[in-house]
Parts: structure tokens; C-alpha cells; sequence
């Protein structure tokens, strides 16, 4: 999606095209882009002459010689493109405005969200999507956005992308602000301070001009138009970089959603005051989770057994019901849950092993989620063997595996045969260039105390 400086960079690039040119032609091929009147938007703009192109935000303000403006917001993908005497138009060509001197300005658009609004340069600074918009930053007072701030709970991404707080700001550029502001993305925007305030509308200056000075950043798909490629995704800290070393402390980079938006920032540069870490230790079966998260309980910490969250689940006799509904199968006896009865269950048919986890694996996410909020704790560390379904891992800032050789887990898999279902290890080798530490249990016991303090030590516990 376009922001703020691909915006300005298509104005930059457009000024001098379309300065002083007249539309002879007017061609819509797709209606619901304009949002006036279809037919006094041709008539007024037939004969029409250009003047001059500003910006508001995300909005591209096109001025003509008359008292008319033409108000445009591209949207997820809007890019204007010329296209020169003999050209084919554009792939996803959705307005097409015919030049005196032969050239077409073609509004080119693939989602169709963008719209263009025809009115005057008495009225235009009245349309609801104008007058609804905060200060861009290079015009923003800091304690106008702290009073802003102040007023709402939301995470800081969410309000940093609210356009009536502050406008310019997109996803791409509220992550990289954040990074060089030290702010986790979902910390509470009224407990931000006035200083910080101040660093963050500095941050967001020197982002944007750095961006449109590199021409914007091309991120996947979008690019501002013909001929138009921006840079600036090359100099990005953040956004895009999952998993990636942190360019400051080398940690690995995270992305989770906030306001369902991606967000990507990393755990020991914008660590959440407000909230305990959280350490999810996870690995391969019989490899000494166990072990571990008792040795960590030996130093202080808090540990938190997903299994035993999970068994507190099943003592919800309206869970268990809702989870033999989901299998279809029966799991009670009189009023009383199986587990006998759900591990035949999984044995006789494997589907119902994903079926149990779409059941389980968000109520467990959900009460994760309630611990950490509820918790003064400074660390919680849990064990959670499957941690990275239904995205259990966004909850966490760092994840451990632990891992053992193959005669290990085979003389685990014989004492506990009764007791294993099935082995998370599919999913843990799946997903094992996603973990922050690995931690090799081969030696004696006090080898690996040994590697859990170093790995305590690295992440500055």
C-alpha cells in the first residue's frame, strides 16, 4: 500500500507531466472509482487544464486553472501512469484522461479501491476524509499528539496508523519508527510520555524524508507507476525483516499482528515494560523440556505447563462436551470426560488429531494470553510442545528448543509409551529456523544447567 512518501514521490513525478496540459478525453472503464456524479465529472473536466498537484496525507490533490480539484486517494495499489502516443494502456487501467498533446494519464488501480472526487477549491478541504485528518508530522505539535495519545489504550501501532492522530503513517513506516523509537508495538498508547512523543515525531521526520528521498519503497507488488521504482525498502530496519538479526543487538527479529496488522520489531531493542517477557521452551520429544523448565523454577522463575493448562481445560465438563461435538465421537462417561476415551479416538483415525488441536489450541492460546496479561511477573517462561499452531508463538517474545539425540528419545518413547499420543517433533523440525536458541541436551545434567544459564545470560536474564 502506498504511504506517505510513495505518494509524494508520484506527485513529484506527476507535476511536471501533467503542468499546463488539457484534457480533451475522459475515459472511465471501471465507475466505482469516482465518486461524484459519472457524467458532471466528465463534462466538468472536458477542456479542463492542469495546474498544479499537492498532497494531504495519502490524498493527491490535482488542481486546475478553474476553480475545480480533483481529490485522489489510491488505496491498497492506485499508481498514475503516462502513457506516451502509440502505447497500450496499462494492465489495470480504470480512468483514462486523454492530453492535448497526445499523451494519456491512465489511473491504473488492480484491487480498485482508489477514488477520485471532483470538487472545488472552496469545498475540497470539506470532504470527510480531509477534515478527519491529523497533522502530518512535519507539521505535528508534540503535545497535541500526547493529548491525543493520552486519550486511548490502544497499542502504540495502532494509534501511530490512526490517520485522525497523526497522517502520512503506514504500516511500513510506523514499524520503523517504533524500532528507533525503542517502543514495542503494542505498548499502551496513553502511557507513552511527552518526551517520547517528541522522539517518535522526530523519528517519523527522518524516516519519511529519508523515504521520499529514495523515491518511496517498492514492497511487493506496488510500485508508484511506470518507470517509478523506490529504494528505500533496501534501508528498512523492521518491516519485512522476520527473523532477520536485529542490525542493533543481533537478536532475531518478530513479527506478530496488532490490529491485524503486521507488525515486525525486535524483542530485546522494544521490549513491552508493561508486560512479563515471555520465554516459550519448546523441542524435540524426550529431549529435557521438562528438565529444564525445573531448573529454571530452581532460579525463581515462573515455568507454566501447557499440558497442564490443558488438563484444566478438560476438568470444563462444557468444554469437553463442545470438544466430543467438534469430534463427533463420544468422550464422557456418564458426566465424566475419558482421556482414555480421546487417545482411541486419535488412534483409530488421524484426522481427529487436527481436530482436536483447532478445538484446543486457541482455548489454550487464549488462556496464555490471559496469564500474561493478568501477571506482574517480570519473565514467564512456558513449556508448550506445540507452539507454533494456531500461532501460539506471537506470544512470545523468545523461544527455546531443546533438542537430544536419537537413543535419548527412543528410551523416553519406551518408558512413556502409554502416555505419548503423538510426537510434536514434525512440527518442532518444521519449524526450527524460526527458534531464538537451541540448546543440544547430549552431556550430563550439568552441562545443560550450564547452556540454560548462557542462553539466560544472552537474553539479558
Amino acid at each position: 500500500m502506498p504511504e506517505l512518501p510513495e505518494v509524494e514521490t508520484v506527485r513529484l513525478v506527476l507535476s511536471p507531466v501533467i503542468k499546463n496540459q488539457t484534457i480533451t478525453e475522459i475515459e472511465i472503464l471501471k465507475e466505482r472509482i469516482i465518486v461524484s456524479d459519472l457524467a458532471t465529472f466528465k463534462k466538468n473536466l472536458m477542456g479542463a487544464t492542469f495546474s498544479h498537484i499537492d498532497r494531504i496525507g495519502k490524498y493527491l490533490i490535482f488542481f486546475f486553472k478553474n476553480d475545480l480539484v480533483l481529490v485522489s486517494h489510491l488505496r491498497m495499489e492506485g499508481k498514475y501512469i503516462e502513457i506516451l502516443p502509440g502505447e497500450d494502456i496499462s494492465r489495470f487501467a480504470r480512468v483514462i484522461f486523454t492530453l492535448a498533446d497526445g499523451r494519456r494519464l491512465c489511473y491504473d488501480d488492480s484491487r480498485q479501491f482508489g477514488t477520485m472526487q471532483l470538487t472545488t477549491r472552496q469545498e475540497y478541504l470539506k470532504l470527510p476524509g480531509l477534515t478527519k485528518l491529523g497533522p502530518e508530522p512535519f507539521t505535528a505539535n508534540a503535545k497535541d499528539v500526547y493529548n491525543r495519545l493520552q486519550k486511548t489504550t490502544r497499542p502504540i501501532k495502532e494509534a501511530l496508523l490512526d490517520q485522525t492522530i497523526m497522517t502520512g503513517l503506514g504500516n511500513i513506516y510506523v514499524d520503523e519508527i517504533l524500532f528507533l523509537s525503542k517502543l514495542h508495538p503494542e505498548f499502551p498508547s496513553n502511557l507513552v510520555s511527552a518526551l517520547k512523543v517528541k522522539e517518535i515525531i522526530a523519528h517519523a521526520i527522518g524516516v519519511l524524508n529519508k523515504a521520499i528521498e529514495a523515491g518511496g519503497s517498492t514492497i511487493r507488488s506496488y510500485h508508484a507507476g511506470k518507470g517509478i521504482t523506490g529504494d528505500f525498502q533496501s534501508h528498512l530496519n523492521a518491516y519485512g525483516r522476520e527473523g532477520e538479526p536485529c542490525f542493533v543487538c543481533g537478536q532475531k527479529m518478530k513479527k506478530i499482528f496488532v490490529g491485524g496488522r503486521g507488525s515486525t520489531y525486535c524483542p530485546q531493542c522494544q521490549r513491552n515494560s508493561q508486560v512479563p517477557l515471555t520465554i516459550a521452551i519448546t523441542g524435540l520429544i524426550g529431549a529435557g523440556k521438562s528438565t529444564v523448565g525445573n531448573y529454571l523454577k530452581t532460579k525463581g522463575y515462573r515455568v507454566i505447563d501447557s499440558d497442564a493448562i490443558v488438563s484444566e481445560l478438560y476438568q470444563d465438563l462444557a468444554i469437553t462436551r463442545g470438544l466430543e461435538k467438534a469430534l463427533a465421537t463420544p468422550l464422557h462417561h456418564e458426566q465424566r470426560f475419558e482421556r482414555g476415551l480421546l487417545k482411541d479416538a486419535i488412534i483409530r483415525d488421524e484426522k481427529m488429531l487436527k481436530k482436536l488441536e483447532n478445538y484446543i489450541h486457541p482455548l489454550v492460546k487464549t488462556k496464555v494470553q490471559n496469564i500474561i496479561k493478568n501477571s506482574h511477573d517480570k519473565v514467564i517462561f512456558f513449556e508448550v510442545p506445540l507452539v507454533f499452531s494456531h500461532k501460539i508463538n506471537e506470544l512470545f517474545n523468545y523461544i527455546i528448543g531443546i533438542e537430544t539425540d536419537k537413543a535419548t528419545q527412543d528410551r523416553f518413547l519406551t518408558k512413556r509409551a502409554k502416555l505419548v499420543i503423538v510426537s510434536p517433533d514434525q512440527q518442532y523440525l518444521k519449524h526450527r529456523p524460526k527458534l531464538d536458541r537451541i540448546i543440544i541436551n547430549n552431556g550430563p545434567i550439568k552441562k545443560l544447567y550450564q547452556d540454560v544459564d548462557k542462553v539466560l545470560n544472552d537474553l539479558s536474564l
